[in-house]
């Protein structure tokens, strides 16, 4: 293909603006009119360039990376795996060439002692060591050589790689048939995004990465949980899960996420049963994230007939969820006749460390909160298609009720019937009742059957008719009713817990 220098410019600048927006923190610098002036055949007469390649460098984006230039005190972003780009427009990699210290710099590592590749080649990033890539512009056929030091590319082989055949016992070009790939720039820049959306590579900052290569066969969500120690949340797999609760991969491109969370993430400032952080609002509907529960006895309380764990406080610095989260768990031990001790703790705070990243994240920043006003009442424009569900009729020699009820709800109902009813009700679902079941699911829709809400509701008539309209709104109208959503999640991750504990 031919060599063009804006098209390659373009997809260059694409890349690292999409970089900046997943995990660099630094501007991307266009080149001004003209191009760098810093750049130039003397400036960087040590690499003996041609003036194509002079001419692309001049005019590259660079990053405008924080550091000590004079003294070296800088680190060059990553582009991938141990790739940093060539600051060229920097004092010191340019004192670096005129010194001729090239190699790890502007050129690959070779030990032969000379600067390469040919003239018309532009080293755009470089592997410092043996464990990173190089990636070099060739301005003669417009290709991308993307190389691994170590003579064996993880990558697929490329068609392009059927290029490399005119090279064969071309001393100059002989560094092309160790490690290197051949590439459209386009294709190229597409694939290290894709590296990046399907989360082989995860940025964590300008200068650290974790990656799973080619080779490794890892894929998200196949790493079984034993390849991850349960105390390390850096892992490459934890990361992912990360990536996924902060909204990975958005739209594609860098956008559509919350990268902020992620951050938050990394640094293990959130609550982990629903993974939002411990924030403060002046939003009185978002308060609930600024209290958190630390997950630790009182000194002195494990003696008392019911220990107390601290109170909530910013200060201590163990496992902590949010209070309001706590509260849920609170109310699932209570159901299930269980109460707190110092092993139980234990148990807990290490299932759910060790759990938490597997966890479903909420949809919403409402406090967790069940009932709530509204939840129960069909609204006129869906009183017609709700009413149409309850058409009763013989389905397979029975009848059926209209609008199904999960089969864990049946068996709670089953709960509140005498002998009589339980006939009747399984004649009516065609579900057998299961006493185990009455005492171990389906407990957190009874949490509010002593309310306001639940008035005059004991009878197997008007609980199901509750029970339904309950459903209906959360499936139908979930972001109106952002308590009881958030609620019924939660519940379900506490559940989860306790059937590893």
């Amino acid at each position: 293909m031919a060599y063009d220098r804006d098209e390659f410019i373009r997809l260059l600048t694409d890349y690292y603006n999409f970089c900046s927006r997943v995990f660099w923190d630094v501007p991307v610098a266009q080149a001004p009119a003209g191009g760098w002036p810093s750049i130039n055949q003397e400036t960087l007469a040590k690499l003996k360039r041609s003036d194509t390649v002079i001419d692309l460098l001049r005019n590259m984006p660079y990053i405008d990376y924080p550091g000590d230039s004079e003294h070296g005190y800088v680190r060059e972003p990553l582009i991938m795996d141990n790739t940093y780009t060539v600051e060229y427009r920097r004092e010191h990699i340019q004192k670096l060439i005129r010194e001729g210290n090239i190699e790890g710099v502007a050129a690959p590592y070779t030990g032969q002692g000379a600067a390469i590749p040919p003239s018309s080649c532009a080293v755009i990033a470089v592997s410092r060591g043996r464990n990173g890539y190089h990636i070099i512009l060739d301005t003669t056929d417009g290709y991308i050589y993307w190389g691994d030091p170590n003579g064996q590319h993880d990558e697929p082989w490329p068609e392009l790689n059927s290029t490399l055949k005119q090279f064969e016992g071309d001393e100059s070009n002989e560094w092309r048939q160790y490690g290197f790939n051949v590439y459209e720039p386009a294709d190229f820049f597409a694939l290290c995004k894709e590296r990046f959306r399907e989360l082989s590579w995860i940025g964590r900052q300008e200068d650290e990465m974790s990656v799973q290569r080619q080779g490794m066969g890892w894929e998200y969500e196949s790493e079984p949980d034993s390849w991850s120690d349960s105390g390390d949340h850096i892992s490459h797999n934890k990361l992912a899960r990360k990536m996924k609760k902060a909204g990975w991969p958005g739209d594609g491109e860098g956008r559509g996420w919350d990268r902020a969370k992620f951050d938050m993430l990394l640094r293990g400032e959130y609550c982990l049963l629903c993974s939002e952080g411990f924030e403060t609002s002046d939003d009185n509907e978002f308060a609930w994230l600024g209290y958190y529960q630390p997950l630790q006895l009182e000194q002195g309380s494990s003696e008392l007939p019911k220990p107390r764990l601290y109170q909530p406080s910013v200060r201590v610095n163990i496992p902590r969820t949010h209070a309001a989260c706590w509260t849920v768990v609170v109310c699932v031990l209570e159901h299930r006749g269980q109460s707190i001790d110092r092993e139980w703790l234990s148990r807990f705070c290490r299932y759910l460390k060790h759990l938490t990243s597997s966890l479903p994240t909420m949809r919403h920043v409402s406090e967790p909160i069940f009932p709530q006003e509204g939840l129960f009442h069909i609204r006129d424009s869906d009183a017609e298609s709700f009413a149409a569900l309850h058409v009763e009729g013989n389905v397979g020699g029975q009848r059926k009720i209209g609008l199904p009820l999960p089969v864990d709800i049946i068996h709670l109902i089953y709960g509140l019937l005498d002998y009589g009813d339980r006939d009747s009700l399984q004649y009516a679902t065609g579900v057998s009742p299961s006493p185990a079941l009455w005492l171990e699911r389906g407990r957190m829709y009874r949490d509010f059957k002593d309310s306001e809400y639940m008035t005059g509701m004991r009878t197997t008539h008007n609980l199901v008719g509750h029970i339904q309209r309950a459903f209906w709104n959360i499936h139908h109208h979930p972001d109106e009713f952002q308590h009881a959503v958030n609620y019924k999640l939660l519940w379900e991750n506490v559940e989860k817990v306790f059937s590893y504990m």
